[in-house]
């Protein structure tokens, strides 16, 4: 889901499978918002989509568009981006965050936690950065749950933050069988939170999880 706060947004995601085993997703946030934003925005989802095929290694799809973007980049704008190749065969999934948001994963039957590993720098301020890279290993039923800041900054009326504390809140009260549910609850936590308060960011969510195997004959 994806609601920008004017009537273009910086904010993106994007998910498609490479090859027959391989799923490609990401999230990212351009700083600024309005036509500006939404140029960098579409740059940077372009050259991610052009490498992909090339080199499956979130490390060095993050070095490529880094170094591409911090290109006469002038005005120092930047973007920050979460990226992860999942191995459907076996669950492994490789990610990379440059300065964007620590997720929230959930095994089946535990709690859920932020994957608050080092991460490198936010995209396009300086050429020749490293973006270290994190594995886990996803099983059925396993989700994860990404965001940007437009979610943990919505403003209620009186000035308050909706918080990370309070996102993690939610995702452990909202975490059931469909995805759909727990992005579509975490959406209206934040509008019912928010009580009519003008929208300062833009809202993006993208959960993905793990489905089981499939029965013979199972659509």
């Amino acid at each position: 889901m994806m609601e920008p706060a004017r009537h273009v947004g910086g904010d993106f995601y994007d998910f498609f499978p490479v090859g027959d085993r391989l799923f490609y997703f990401s999230i990212g946030d351009v700083c600024g918002k309005g036509i500006p934003a939404a140029l960098l925005m579409a740059r940077t989802k372009s050259l991610l989509e052009s490498i992909v095929g090339e080199n499956t290694d979130p490390a060095h799809l993050l070095a490529r568009v880094n170094d591409r973007l911090a290109e006469r980049n002038d005005q120092c704008v930047f973007v920050t981006l979460f990226l992860g190749i999942l191995d459907l065969s076996n669950g492994e999934l490789v990610y990379g965050n440059a300065g964007h948001e620590a997720p929230i994963f959930f095994r089946q039957d535990d709690e859920a936690a932020v994957l608050d590993q080092p991460h490198g720098p936010a995209l396009g301020l300086f050429p020749g950065e490293q973006f270290p890279t994190s594995k886990i290993t996803m099983k059925p039923g396993d989700v994860l749950f990404t965001f940007t800041d437009g979610i943990t900054e919505a403003l209620d009326k009186e000035g308050s933050l909706f918080s990370k504390e309070r996102l993690l809140e939610e995702v452990k009260h909202l975490r059931r069988p469909k995805v759909d549910d727990l992005v579509n609850g975490v959406y209206r936590a934040v509008k019912s939170f928010a009580r009519g308060t003008d929208q300062a960011d833009d809202i993006t969510l993208l959960a993905l999880k793990l489905a089981g195997k499939r029965s013979p004959g199972q659509a």
